[in-house]
């Protein structure tokens, strides 16, 4: 997939193995984040695949320690 065919959208969520690449609004700007999951990470989510449609909660989950996301 090309960058440039989501650019359209405010947020969106790939993710390959342990590797995630994130589109998101901050602060009202858009940003491309990617980033490598730790097993800690990846158990959350396979606890909480739900959490895969939620930009927001993605981003908590790469940008802290916490691994209550609900």
């Amino acid at each position: 997939m090309k960058i440039k065919n989501i650019k359209v959208e405010n947020s969106r969520l790939l993710q390959n193995s342990s590797l995630v690449i994130l589109k998101i609004r901050v602060d009202g700007k858009s940003q491309v984040i990617t980033t490598v999951l730790t097993t800690e990470q990846m158990i959350v989510l396979e606890k909480e695949p739900v959490l895969m449609t939620r930009s927001e909660d993605i981003l908590s989950l790469v940008t802290s320690n916490n691994k209550n996301f609900n």
